[in-house]
């Protein structure tokens, strides 16, 4: 809808005014915080002069959507937007420096994890586990995301849980790796230096909905206490051209599976 809106050059404010909503609200709208209330998304769908079909079909899309499973006391308030855009996006990109990508995370992982780096109690630290893991549906099922992640050979050395969780993890990730949708690559320690050497980002492409309206991308970055999204078209291809260069600075996804063997075979017998 927020595609739709600046194809038709409506502003936002304008845009809120003409369903009787605050500027605030139509962004938390737009940035998938809040459900689209189907009277809203029918009444900027003429605003926007879309065709009958496509208005139609996003009132029926928004019939069907119900509140996010992930708008709970489990998952961070900062945190529940991007489940939300995640949850939308045909395709994801991931550059993790140091840990395995959340998407491949087992609940014990996850867990050790967060008790690591959080004050949260056993019961709190458990309910974001299984959230993380609850995110991993996206991978499988129809339409699943397609998922591309590269991660550093730090993250197969690290012991996070003990040997047992390590263990387990390093099969999962195995597992993972071997569904169809999914691309998975190791940066090896010997590729020295490499673009993406700075931090972690997630590249994120969504759907095309409307004909002619082209959803866009997004860079999401993450920090101790939040998350920063990237839009702008300058932004968004910066990315792209980083997650490029840093693909080409890992192993092939069939070298990186017979590394995580060859640590499985060797550490975690």
């Amino acid at each position: 809808m927020r595609e739709a809106r600046r194809a038709a050059g409506v502003r936002a404010g304008d845009a809120a005014v003409q369903v009787g909503v605050s500027p605030g609200t139509l962004s938390k709208y737009e940035k998938s915080e809040h459900p689209w209330p189907p009277a809203v998304v029918y009444a900027l769908g003429d605003m926007y002069k879309l065709s009958e079909e496509d208005r139609n079909k996003l009132v029926d899309l928004a019939r069907q959507r119900e509140p996010g499973w992930w708008q709970t006391s489990a998952v961070p308030e900062w945190f529940a937007p991007y489940i939300g855009v995640e949850s939308e996006a045909a395709e994801l990109d991931n550059y993790n420096d140091g840990l395995i990508p959340g998407l491949c995370q087992t609940a014990d992982y996850a867990r050790a994890l967060i008790g690591a780096i959080t004050e949260d109690d056993a019961d709190r630290a458990d309910g974001r586990a299984a959230a993380r893991v609850r995110r991993q549906q996206r991978l499988t099922g129809d339409n699943p995301l397609r998922f591309s992640a590269v991660f550093n050979e730090s993250a197969l050395h690290r012991v996070i849980g003990g040997t047992e969780v390590m263990r387990n993890q390093l099969i999962h990730l195995l597992e993972t790796a071997d569904l169809p949708n999914v691309d998975l690559r190791c940066v090896p320690f010997t590729a020295g230096a490499h673009a993406a050497t700075e931090g972690n980002f997630v590249l994120l492409r969504f759907p095309d909905l409307i004909e002619g309206v082209n959803s866009g991308d997004a860079v999401y970055i993450e920090y101790a206490i939040g998350g920063l999204f990237l839009e702008q078209e300058s932004e968004t291809s910066y990315y792209q051209g980083l997650f490029h260069k840093v693909q080409e600075a890992a192993l092939e996804q069939q070298e990186t599976r017979k590394l995580i063997q060859r640590l499985l075979d060797e550490k975690y017998k």
